[in-house]
């Protein structure tokens, strides 16, 4: 395949997943917190580990996580990554249970190399997501006495979405440099409607519009210095670091109240409210130790939310940090005569905690992610498929707990860049 069909490929398949973003529906109570569910799974590899990336590095994937890792590229490759998933998720507290399904498409991604000491990663994936219904029941007072019940449904939608590239420079022959500069856009709505519980001309229901679209640039950096230990064994230590970035932003506000009749009457649009959201600094490491056979990788990674704010919401986050143990094992990488001995065998374990909080409980995250890639002939490329199993809540009875079982496809496909190959 020559150089121009790769990216008319990638073009065309960015311009599906752009589409299938706009349509992608997503469901989570959790993302009425801030600006949604964080994604922090990163590409095939990344994911398949758990998340793990900040200290692992590989020549057959790219990396998001840690912009230094893509130094691993070979010289002569150009990578084409893509993935989807489907999530099969129960919500429950003592009184409530309710099961869901959502699938979507997560990310597109290449990466090539522009120099033997410049690599380049280009690709298209979610920052955050936000999907929630929630309804309640509101008594409307004078004083003590009641009048009557409003029925309240909340609603959210949208996300940020990231278009992000990503530089490693081999500053020595065994540290390398990465900058990532993500251009972030997108919008979320929430929508409060309240109506009587019972037809009554004299109560009018309300309704209220909160639109914010989100536009501009942020920035993270990340470094690697990778080693051997002796003829066995190699090791790989990461770092990577992101600034507090405050996100232009636009919002709009909508009211309208409607008569059991169904008219509407506009009380307020204001469509240039002051707002601002302020993503916190990040900072994470990572260290890895492996041989040909087996990989074993742990990740630590804090972001500061407590700092920042989101002005048009009256909330406090908390830290959030995330720690993972991974580990891939391939049974014979160079003199395998079978297929299942080629096959790359994955496992890792995971806990969060998140920034979204919970009656003053904050929400916490457990699971484990059990991960295989099967090879393709006579290729680097490979199709990984992923199982993850966790649980998302704050561990508290009285609190809402979402059990997850995820299941990930993620396609890494190579060919030689710059060389038209001569013999098949």
């Amino acid at each position: 395949m020559s150089i121009q069909n790769k990216l008319v490929t990638f073009i065309i398949a960015l311009f599906f997943s752009l589409a299938s973003f706009a349509q992608e529906s997503y469901s989570s109570p959790y993302s009425y917190v801030g600006i949604g569910d964080i994604y922090t799974s990163g590409l095939a590899y990344n994911r398949s580990l758990g998340g793990l990336g900040i200290g692992i590095r590989s020549s057959s994937y790219l990396n998001s996580i840690n912009p230094a890792a893509l130094s691993a590229m070979d010289t002569m490759s150009f990578t084409f990554e893509f993935g989807a998933s489907g999530i099969y998720s129960i919500l429950q507290t003592p009184n409530f249970k309710e099961a869901s399904f959502n699938g979507s498409i997560d990310y597109l991604a290449i990466g090539f190399p522009i120099t033997r000491w410049l690599k380049t990663s280009v690709g298209f994936m979610p920052f955050s997501k936000v999907g929630y219904n929630l309804k309640e029941q509101v008594n409307v007072k004078d004083g003590s006495e009641d009048l009557f019940v409003m029925n309240r449904q909340i609603k959210g939608e949208g996300g940020i979405n990231q278009f992000y590239l990503s530089n490693s420079i081999m500053l020595l022959k065994k540290f390398s440099l990465g900058v990532k500069l993500s251009y972030l856009f997108g919008q979320i709505k929430n929508t409060t409607a309240d109506s009587p519980e019972s037809a009554n001309k004299s109560i009018s229901g309300y309704t209220e519009e909160l639109t914010t679209q989100i536009s501009d640039l942020a920035y993270s950096f990340g470094l690697q210095y990778h080693d051997k230990i002796n003829d066995k064994y190699h090791f790989t230590i990461g770092g990577i670091y992101g600034l507090e970035n405050p996100l232009g932003t636009k919002t709009t506000v909508l009211m309208k109240s409607y008569s059991t009749g169904h008219s509407v009457d506009t009380l307020f649009i204001n469509e240039d409210l002051q707002s601002s959201i302020t993503l916190p600094e990040f900072y994470g490491f990572g260290l890895s130790i492996g041989t040909d056979k087996l990989m074993v990788g742990f990740d630590y990674h804090q972001t500061m939310w407590s700092k920042v704010s989101i002005t048009y919401k009256d909330e406090k986050y908390s830290n959030a940090q995330r720690f993972i143990l991974g580990m891939e094992y391939i049974p014979k990488p160079r003199t395998a005569t079978k297929y299942i001995h080629k096959m790359r065998y994955r496992l890792a374990g995971k806990y969060e905690t998140s920034y979204v909080s919970i009656n003053n409980k904050q929400l916490k995250d457990i699971g484990v992610v059990f991960g295989v890639a099967l090879p393709m002939k006579r290729s680097k490329s490979t199709l990984n498929l992923t199982f993850d199993i966790g649980r998302r809540g704050t561990l508290q009875a009285d609190i809402l707990s979402q059990t997850y079982f995820k299941f990930n496809i993620d396609l890494s496909l190579h060919d030689i860049w710059f060389i038209k190959r001569r013999i098949d």
